[in-house]
């Protein structure tokens, strides 16, 4: 997936990091409806695969830069009274 569209997991643009990464976990959502046995969604939610690729999604600044955002507007609107 970084090999075709690099900055796929990059948060610099949260509205389009949060569309990539819905659309990733929808994928990973329809992998496991394939699988027959509760233990074989466990051992693919387990594997080393997908811990690897839901690693590589930097949340934790997503939602920072998302916070500072949301900090930004109070504090513009809080300006105006």
């Amino acid at each position: 997936m970084a090999t075709v569209e690099p900055g796929v997991f990059s948060p610099g643009v949260p509205a389009v990091f949060l569309a990539n990464y819905e659309a990733a976990v929808a994928f990973l959502e329809g992998l496991e409806r394939r699988c027959t046995l509760r233990a074989d969604v466990e051992a693919f939610r387990a594997s080393a695969a997908v811990d690897g690729f839901l690693k590589r999604w930097k949340l934790s600044v997503y939602f920072s830069l998302r916070f500072q955002v949301s900090v930004g507007r109070f504090r513009d609107g809080s300006q105006l009274e």
